[in-house]
């Protein structure tokens, strides 16, 4: 599969933002642009009297966002039916909300708010780093590049083992399904909520242990599941699903 974010990179190039006629894989074609795009809003995103120009810039990359969601990734094809639609979804989320970054960076250059920018900036770009080591395999595994995606991943991937957690014959993906949990769990240690950054600085390291500490009890817990799964123990399987939602219901409450 072509690697979703990998085409990202690529180096940009001085030509225009038609698509890449050269480009037999339309979603790489599009990716390149993308690519093109992130690189060169970077390179001047703290140039106030380039703002204009950078904004129309920001929306391309959302336009071209919006046509790469319609190139679905080979290695999502290739999913097994109980599981294609779910990582569509994903997919598709993502796109959306790659997109919504790029609109609310064109909004913000054009109000000249260039250090809200730099940081939007920033967000992108961590879909480039993260999503880079995801994107290589030829699997469709696990699309770390923000907190948002992440906790939807971990959401998405809990649903998908509890309706099929009857099904002993499905044991097997499910546990590659809590191995990505305990992944995207761990990954989002890196990130700090908006909740606890919006804390006065005096509460921020308290808080942000006691955020560390649940995820880590949360990494815990798909690490068991994983391991019950393999052993084809849906009793202690099923236990273990109902912590897991109970503390996705208490961590939601707690730091949205």
């Amino acid at each position: 599969m072509k690697s979703l974010l990998l085409v990202l990179s690529l180096s940009i190039c001085s030509s225009g933002f038609a698509m890449d006629p050269t480009s037999h894989n339309p979603l790489e074609s599009c990716m390149k642009k993308m690519n093109q795009n992130l690189k060169a809003i970077a390179r001047q995103v703290q140039e106030p009297s380039l703002n204009q120009q950078t904004a129309q810039w920001a929306d391309k990359l959302s336009q071209i966002t919006t046509q790469c969601k319609s190139n679905v990734p080979d290695g999502i094809n290739s999913l097994p039916d109980n599981e294609r639609d779910t990582r569509k979804a994903l997919y598709e989320e993502m796109m959306d909300h790659t997109a919504e970054l790029s609109d609310q960076l064109a909004a913000t250059l054009r109000k000249n708010d260039n250090l809200k920018a730099q940081k939007i900036v920033e967000s992108l770009i961590a879909i480039k780093k993260d999503g880079h080591q995801e994107f290589k395999h030829s699997d469709f595994t696990l699309m770390a590049y923000d907190l948002k995606t992440l906790m939807k991943q971990m959401g998405t991937n809990l649903k998908l083992i509890t309706t099929r957690i009857n099904d002993p014959a499905q044991n097997a993906n499910s546990a590659k399904l809590a191995d990505e949990m305990t992944q995207a769990t761990l990954e989002s240690k890196k990130h700090i909520p908006g909740s606890i950054s919006s804390l006065p600085a005096s509460e921020q390291a308290a808080r942000k242990e006691q955020y560390d500490k649940m995820l880590d009890e949360s990494a815990g817990l798909s690490q068991q599941l994983a391991q019950a799964l393999r052993a084809n123990d849906t009793a202690k399987a099923k236990v273990l699903l109902e912590q897991l939602s109970s503390l996705k219901k208490d961590s939601h409450i707690e730091f949205k």
